[in-house]
């Protein structure tokens, strides 16, 4: 079994607990969907690996990876809404985390968003600017795109 899930789903409240007791959990951070946009799971065996809440809202879980008393890591789960407002409030928020994190960070999840015009896909035109306001988030944090695995489309 992982000692780490993270995932982006459409179930909430009561329904995501019994999931995650039937998958043998014991801790978990919920951000719970809205309407059709997902919320965000984060389960993690706590036998294996030491999690603490930092902050949790609509688009993100921000996690503390701790070994003992220290920490060593950070972990941001993000589902970005498929709002163009709310997601350039996303792009500075995740740029404040990055000024303010001094251990390794894994930033990992639905961005919703694409890096090149080439990944663009049906729907409405591209857009330039959104292309912009992503890719300047990435620069200016330092991130590096690892790639994924699965399907590219949910």
């Amino acid at each position: 079994m992982p000692s780490t899930i993270s995932s982006s789903l459409l179930i909430s409240g009561k329904d995501a607990l019994d999931v995650i007791k039937t998958l043998g959990f014991e801790s978990w951070e919920i951000s719970n969907a809205a309407g059709f946009s997902g919320g965000i799971w984060v389960i993690w065996d706590s036998q294996q690996i030491n999690l603490e809440l930092i902050d949790c809202g609509k688009p993100l879980i921000h996690l503390r990876y701790c070994s003992g008393n220290k920490e060593v890591g950070v972990i941001t789960v993000v589902y970005a809404i498929p709002n163009d407002h709310d997601r350039k409030e996303l792009w500075q928020y995740i740029k404040n985390i990055e000024g303010r994190t001094k251990v390794p960070w894994l930033l990992t999840g639905d961005f919703n968003s694409i890096t090149r015009p080439s990944q663009k896909i049906g729907g409405a035109p591209f857009n330039q600017a959104k292309v912009r306001d992503f890719n300047e988030c990435i620069n200016d944090c330092g991130l590096v795109d690892i790639g994924f695995s699965g399907p590219k489309f949910t």
